[in-house]
């Protein structure tokens, strides 16, 4: 394709023949084109943002964690060996441009003598306490990555937090987030931003497509309606580089050619450059809630597998209870073979449906359920004090399990402590059942 001449429609090559510019269908197919590369690249990581975490002991426990998706995604929710939750956010790293040779960044300076010069930086993240930095995204990078920086990846920082309460607040804080999308709220206005700009720019190409020409009188009016339309959609941040390139193209496209020419082909590339822009950053964004949306989700079906596994084996053991023959009083002698089978049973119960819960509140309730049914070994006692607390962990170790009981033919007791895990595993689902209110 010949190259853009951003005067007039057509021009004439050194041998006479007419060169003919791009047709408008031409000119949407190839914006077209720019816009599902550029979709494909943000969505495959390609022009997404640089992650980084902060290198310390800290931070990197926190990383070796287990995930609640039992993938490997930095940003999925982890878990710690006692239930405690710990959510991902992202807070944006400032960075600066320094002159350097060696730099990957290339800016065009004009003199004041007329002519032109490049400019070569380097741009690096403002680290004022000095901290150190590990790259997650993109993968592969060193340190040195950070002191010479692409020109246009914005840098973000990883900061996982423990959450202070169980699921449920978990749940809670992503849905405060996901709000904070909706219409009316400060992301929100980002997305209203982005598709009034794709509305506006679309609604100008469209119009000029039609008429296929443009005089100094629209380009007069078209500076009227693209200034009282951007200061309608408000201020922007400098430092926001996708926004900034919005503004930059929609000023564009009501200015002249560098003849000082109205120029319809440069219009177009300019409406169509912002309307890009914008598609690109509804993609950004749509992205970012994609994230959050999904460890909602993950949290939140967790919670509801957790809470019928609850129900199930409350009313399993309930079962147990009225229909085995050990607990009717119909039978006074019961073989050792249908004392095992009873057991077999109940600890069916216990791996079946206790063992699943990874987080609290579920977690330490589960497991004393489970430990006053089958007791706990000698090897899975510091484990499970850090998760009961030493006073409730030390008082149920004392205790006979009910697997205990069962072979000695206590079945009495062992029936009362059934019920123990019954009216634990019930007052949880009680006492959690409003996400709001737990």
């Amino acid at each position: 394709m010949a190259s853009l001449n951003m005067g007039n429609p057509e021009r004439t090559g050194g041998s006479g023949r007419s060169i003919q510019l791009p047709s408008e269908s031409k000119l949407i197919a190839r914006r077209a084109k720019i816009e599902e590369r550029g979709v494909e690249r943000i969505i495959s990581g390609l022009e997404r943002s640089v992650i980084i975490v902060e290198d310390t002991p800290e931070n990197a426990e926190l990383e070796s964690l287990r995930t609640l998706s039992g993938s490997g995604r930095s940003g999925d929710v982890r878990y710690d060996d006692v239930g405690n939750i710990i959510l991902p956010t992202y807070q944006p790293v400032k960075t600066r441009l320094i002159e350097d040779p060696e730099g990957r960044v290339k800016k065009e300076i004009l003199l004041p003598s007329g002519e032109k010069t490049t400019t070569i930086y380097r741009r690096e993240i403002v680290n004022p306490v000095g901290r150190k930095f590990k790259v997650l995204k993109p993968p592969g990078r060193s340190p040195d990555y950070l002191t010479n920086l692409p020109e246009k990846k914005p840098v973000k920082e990883l900061i996982r937090s423990t959450v202070e309460g169980g699921i449920e607040i978990a749940i809670r804080q992503q849905m405060n987030v996901l709000e904070k999308y909706e219409l009316g709220q400060p992301e929100g206005v980002e997305i209203e931003f982005a598709r009034k700009v794709i509305s506006f720019s679309e609604g100008l190409a469209f119009r000029f497509l039609l008429k296929r020409s443009v005089t100094r009188e629209d380009l007069s009016q078209l500076s009227r309606e693209i200034g009282n339309f951007l200061e309608d959609i408000g201020p922007y941040d400098p430092r926001d580089k996708r926004k900034s390139e919005v503004f930059h193209h929609l000023r564009k496209a009501a200015q002249p050619d560098r003849r000082g020419n109205p120029n319809w082909l440069r219009l177009m590339e300019h409406l169509l450059a912002a309307r890009t822009r914008a598609v690109f950053r509804l993609t950004d964004i749509s992205l970012t809630i994609g994230k959050f949306d999904r460890n909602f989700r993950e949290l939140f079906n967790k919670r509801e597998m957790y809470r019928w596994g609850f129900d199930l084996a409350a009313r399993q053991l309930e079962y147990v209870l009225s229909a085995h023959t050990a607990f009717s009083q119909k039978k006074k002698f019961i073989s050792y073979r249908e004392k095992e089978g009873l057991n077999d049973v109940l600890i069916f119960i216990v791996k079946s449906h206790l063992a699943k819960p990874k987080v609290n509140p579920y977690l330490r309730s589960a497991r004393w359920a489970a430990i006053n049914i089958k007791g706990c070994e000698d090897k899975e006692k510091d484990a499970n004090r850090a998760i009961l607390g030493n006073e409730v962990a030390d008082k149920i170790f004392r205790r006979t399990p009910v697997t205990d009981l069962v072979l000695r033919g206590q079945f009495g007791e062992a029936a009362r402590k059934i019920g123990l895990s019954i009216r634990q595993l019930r007052k949880t689902l009680v006492d959690y059942e409003s996400i709001e209110n737990a």
